[in-house]
């Protein structure tokens, strides 16, 4: 996107697309090209407006009149009415069970006057800054616009709106789910998030297509229910994407009800393709195949054999090593398995706990080889075993017990007694 200064001093900038950008040629999306008509400031506040009477017009006033007008308000109500009549921080405590004084002391870091040290960050005016800068968690909720509008209450509450390096924002992870968007893959939706209800939208893309308004189909389902209603009324699919999935365990009952073989996950060959229907590829940890290591590296790798049997590619090999490496966040301990002994092996057993540091370490050895280990509390150690157990026919470490102090210190702690 490139931006374009517009005619005259105060004139709104104008957005363009980079025509030598090679992946859109310069084509924005609706969003993208008309953003800067927000900055119009015939159509913006430029200050705060007060209502002095229930009947009076809105006039403009400054910052401190608005902030004394609020604040005698709610002192009056809660006068005449009790706290509770405004609520507040005690609300939020009774709902979301944060204590008060950390609701208070979080308010106060983030306007810059409070003892947390939240006015440290200062702009080039000395005015301290604070920026709410979240994902898409905040609004894709039932009640999404009211978290929103309670992160822009806060920033204009605290004066971070209007100025540089304040305000609020969300990013977005779906840049794909907007591009679909654009194109009109959504249940409800024609190209350009016209409705598929409007009579106005139907009319305009069926003159485009060459098609009749009548030959559009009404609003589908959405992605929830449609899965939900897979195997019942819903009889075919056509499915045009690849999902992968690692560290979860898999639902399997919509592949049985589909006729394909499952036990943990979906049984499958070395190139992820189904074993009840070559047409039908499972890879990640959706999937089940014989000495087939787990975790996101191995999800990725059975998506490259994938899609190499699926375009017709030479087979790719497998992954070099079954490696399996886990960590776990349990509450007080970090916790670390690594690698998976071969049944058939003669497997010795090297052993450390220190009660006092409320640790412990297993690495399992065949004949001199490292094959696993599992490290409770100190997790420091995992990278030099993950090393170890990946390549095993690299030349095997002097002193194998060794590894497990390699990192040490790196962890939580936390089993037994201390």
């Amino acid at each position: 996107m490139e931006l374009h200064a517009g005619d005259g001093g105060d004139a709104v900038p104008r957005a363009a697309g980079w025509e030598a950008f090679q992946v859109n040629k310069g084509a924005l999306c609706q969003k993208g090209a008309t953003s800067t008509e927000l900055l119009n400031p015939a159509v913006r506040l430029t200050s705060p407006l007060l209502r002095r009477t229930r009947d009076a017009e809105l006039e403009p006033v400054s910052w401190d009149e608005t902030l004394d007008a609020v604040a005698g308000r709610l002192a009056s109500i809660a006068a005449d009415r009790g706290p509770a009549a405004v609520g507040g921080p005690e609300r939020v405590e009774a709902v979301c069970g944060v204590p008060v004084g950390d609701l208070r002391e979080a308010a106060r870091m983030f306007a810059g006057s409070g003892s947390g040290g939240g006015s440290s960050t200062r702009s080039s005016t000395g005015r301290s800054t604070g920026m709410v800068l979240t994902a898409r968690g905040t609004e894709q909720q039932a009640d999404g616009a009211d978290a929103v509008n309670a992160w822009i209450n806060l920033a204009l509450a605290a004066g971070k709106a209007g100025r540089p390096y304040c305000g609020y924002g969300a990013i977005t992870g779906q840049g794909n789910g907007q591009g679909g968007r654009e194109h009109g893959q959504k249940a409800d939706q024609l190209p350009g998030y016209r409705k598929i209800t409007d009579p106005a939208a139907r009319e305009h893309v069926a003159a485009v297509w060459g098609i009749s308004p009548d030959a559009l189909p009404g609003p589908g389902r959405p992605a929830v229910e449609l899965l939900a209603s897979c195997g019942t009324d819903i009889r075919a699919l056509l499915v045009a994407l690849v999902i992968l999935a690692c560290g979860v365990r898999p639902r399997v009952a919509l592949a049985r009800s589909a006729g394909l073989p499952v036990d943990r996950g979906i049984l499958v060959d070395t190139s992820g393709r189904s074993l009840g229907d070559e047409r039908i590829f499972a890879i990640g940890d959706c999937a089940e195949a014989v000495d087939r290591p787990a975790g996101a590296l191995a999800a990725l790798d059975d998506a490259r054999r994938a899609a190499a049997s699926i375009l017709g590619s030479p087979p790719l090999p497998a992954a070099a090593a079954p490696l399996r490496l886990r960590t776990y966040g349990v509450p007080g301990a970090d916790v670390a398995v690594l690698g998976r002994p071969r049944a058939e092996a003669a497997i010795q057993f090297i052993q450390f706990t220190d009660q006092r540091r409320r640790t412990r370490k297993v690495l399992a050895l065949d004949g001199d080889v490292p094959v696993a280990a599992a490290l409770v509390g100190d997790v420091g150690a995992a990278a030099a075993l993950a090393q170890a157990i990946a390549r095993p026919s690299a030349p095997a470490p002097r002193v194998p017990a060794a590894l497990l102090t390699s990192g040490a210190g790196r962890g939580a702690g936390g089993f037994g007694s201390a």
